[in-house]
């Protein structure tokens, strides 16, 4: 199979996920608080044990600010964390040590399609209008999930997909 075949059949399927993961958002939303609440705590551990466990600096830094703790997670104990700090140890934040910020913005930089970084990763810059461009780097994962959150705020504007299509 040719890869503008394998590209777009990726596309559909990311775009099919999206579109599934936004309308099992949406039911959430209009569940049980209780029911909600429980998916936002197991979501919240989730994604911080994720991060304390692969993430070098998320490593160092909850065991320095004792975030953590021994009971469940606490969003009010977890330490902000503003734009400049995440440029500035971007290489050291990532879960994936093969993701290096000068090499990611350099790739971004010469990019002239929709072409994957590392054939997994989606990365995209913002202008850098705050003195430093924003870095986002997206597994299938996380760019499903990000689709579904245009395609939820999309819908609350009275905006649905439709043929031919729009570009996300």
């Amino acid at each position: 199979m040719n890869s503008q075949v394998q590209y777009q059949r990726r596309r559909l399927a990311d775009t099919a996920a999206a579109l599934r993961l936004a309308r099992t958002q949406t039911g959430r939303e209009h569940g049980p608080r209780a029911q909600l609440a429980r998916h936002q705590q197991q979501r919240l551990e989730t994604v911080v044990r994720h991060a304390a466990a692969h993430s070098p600096f998320y490593r160092r830094w909850f065991a320095q600010t004792g975030a953590l703790g021994t009971g469940p997670v606490d969003l009010a104990r977890l330490p902000v964390l503003d734009k400049s700090l995440l440029m500035e140890h971007f290489d050291e934040l990532v879960c994936d040590p093969r993701l290096r910020r000068d090499q990611l913005l350099a790739w971004v930089g010469q990019l002239t399609g929709d072409q994957l970084y590392l054939d997994r990763y989606r990365v995209m810059v913002t202008s850098g209008s705050s003195g430093r461009p924003g870095l986002f780097v997206y597994d299938r994962a996380g760019w499903r999930s990000t689709c579904a959150q245009i395609l939820r705020s999309s819908s609350w504007a009275g905006l649905r997909p439709s043929l031919p299509r729009q570009r996300l």
